[in-house]
């Protein structure tokens, strides 16, 4: 696989014949030692991968953070205008609520007054009867 590679390499550059030695040259290893590098360089990617977790997190965590504090002084804004507006709403009632009271105490007033002025009223027996409360004349 190498030299037919390497032979299509060639060919593709313009060049027919070259002489090409290849040599194999055995290394001693030791099995142990290379576990051992090895493992090292697992522990060293898995410690840059913790720290770029970490990071992100507290990237995360300040972004959070942030919006959580925003969304609670929105919170809080909109609890103060609803609890104005339900002191304004209240206020508006009780107004309400006194006008009809005036209303009330001063139809009832005024009720006397236009029953004196008001025209007799005809009762079961036929008799009228003036708004004042004396007996008028039998119709």
């Amino acid at each position: 696989q190498v030299w037919e590679g390497m032979k299509e390499i060639r060919k593709e550059q313009g060049f027919q014949s070259t002489k090409v030695d290849l040599k194999f040259r055995r290394r001693i290893t030791d099995k142990f030692q290379d576990l051992a590098t090895q493992q090292e360089e697992l522990e060293a990617e898995l410690e840059e991968l913790k720290a770029r977790h970490a990071t992100d997190l507290a990237e995360d965590m300040a972004r959070f953070l942030k919006k959580r504090s925003t969304l609670e002084k929105k919170l809080a804004t909109l609890s103060l205008k609803v609890v104005d507006l339900e002191k304004k709403e209240a206020d508006a009632n009780q107004g309400d609520q006194a006008d009809l009271d005036d209303d009330g105490a001063s139809s009832d007033e005024d009720d006397d007054d236009e029953e004196s002025v008001a025209s007799p009223v005809k009762t079961k027996k036929g008799a009228a009867r003036a708004s004042d409360g004396k007996l008028a004349t039998h119709l």
